[in-house]
């Protein structure tokens, strides 16, 4: 429910901040460069709703996996307490995302070379900032040299994520949207509805399975529990260390 929350907080303040602004909804043009980079930062401004939910979750999710009761306030209370550094790592995370975006516009196949490499080695570095920020309280810097040191202490430098939360949901998701599509031949309205909420749901169901993996994920890397009924051997295999070419066996 939490996620879901700041999915409607993100699209209401992100569409608001912009009507407000300019007085019409965004056009395909506004996320062309150099228009978005007025456009994006504008956009993005609905993230701090979906951040503080699911720094609310994160929360909720470590106090449960711990064994402890939580509930919805007791995210929220943590949430409250920490929200000058959610609003400080949204922003941070958005200027990162817009400065790979320029970087692959501008620089045309190195650019996305580059984007792919630093985006990936960002999104792993910083895999576990929400999780430190909430079980630690640590400032946004010091969290994200504390989950880049985590990460690289338990798995290497050298790494691939597996499958993950979200692709192994669509899994589920590609055929209702298949559906959907089908729904289309007899009312457009409705199919248009009824993806909107597989959609929804899919966000919601991804994001809030995302928070309890990623916070027993930080608890095993640094204190060496499996919780929550994971196993040492499903955390393990979260992430792969990569092997060095040549050195498969033939």
């Amino acid at each position: 429910m939490l996620v879901f929350a700041g999915l409607v907080g993100y699209v209401v303040l992100s569409v608001g901040l912009f009507l407000a602004l300019f007085g019409r909804l965004p056009h395909a043009h506004d996320f062309v460069f150099p228009h978005y980079l007025v456009a994006l930062p504008v956009l993005w401004f609905g993230s701090i709703a979906s951040s503080y939910c699911n720094f609310a979750v994160t929360a909720i999710a470590d106090l449960r996996l711990r064994g402890e009761t939580a509930t919805v306030r007791d995210g929220i209370r943590v949430a409250n307490r920490h929200f000058g550094r959610i609003v400080a790592w949204t922003v941070l995370s958005g200027a990162v995302g817009l400065v790979l975006q320029v970087i692959a516009d501008r620089f045309k196949l190195g650019g996305l070379v580059a984007r792919w490499i630093f985006g990936v080695a960002w999104g792993l570095a910083t895999v576990f900032v929400v999780p430190v920020m909430v079980i630690e309280g640590t400032p946004v810097g010091t969290s994200i040299r504390r989950s880049a040191r985590t990460f690289k202490s338990r798995w290497g430098e050298t790494v691939a994520a597996d499958a993950g939360v979200a692709t192994s949901l669509l899994v589920a998701v590609v055929p209702l949207l298949v559906l959907c599509a089908i729904l289309a031949a007899v009312s457009v309205a409705a199919a248009i509805t009824a993806a909107a909420i597989v959609v929804a749901t899919f966000i919601t169901v991804s994001g809030a399975l995302s928070a309890v993996v990623n916070v027993a994920l930080y608890r095993y890397a640094t204190e060496g529990l499996a919780l929550g009924g994971f196993t040492a051997n499903e955390l393990d295999r979260r992430f792969k260390r990569k092997q060095p070419r040549g050195s498969r066996r033939r």
